[in-house]
């Protein structure tokens, strides 16, 4: 019971440094679970714990950015993009590039609309 409630529910609590500073940062329990895995320990280890909190202080120092805001959102999307492929990363980039240019022409449609209507009636 115990292994299937850290799936669905929760936050681990991890605390790393930011320069000269310590904060505590969250990540989901899903996603801690499998960063733990994937770095060959069990989860709800010590060692778990440890190499996953080693491997997030890791990728705040690789990015030198002491000020960070919203550290625990940004630090769960280097973890998806860790565990996710490549393979379904550039899917994703794709898709997420025919949406923005399907938004910007649409945008731009309604903005030669609204400035026809606006010299009809100008």
């Amino acid at each position: 019971m115990h292994a299937i409630r850290i799936l669905y529910r929760g936050n681990q609590r991890y605390h790393v440094s930011l320069g000269p500073k310590r904060t505590t940062v969250s990540l989901d329990n899903f996603l801690s679970v499998l960063l733990s895995l994937k770095l060959g320990h069990a989860p709800e280890t010590p060692q778990g714990q440890r190499a996953v909190r080693n491997w997030l202080q890791a990728r705040l120092d690789g990015h030198g950015d002491h000020n960070r805001v919203q550290t625990s959102q940004w630090l769960s999307e280097e973890v998806i993009h860790a565990l996710v492929s490549e393979e379904l990363q550039e899917l994703y980039g794709q898709w997420f590039d025919e949406m923005y240019d399907r938004d910007r022409a649409a945008r731009q449609t309604a903005s030669e609309t609204a400035l026809a209507a606006t010299t009809k009636t100008g």
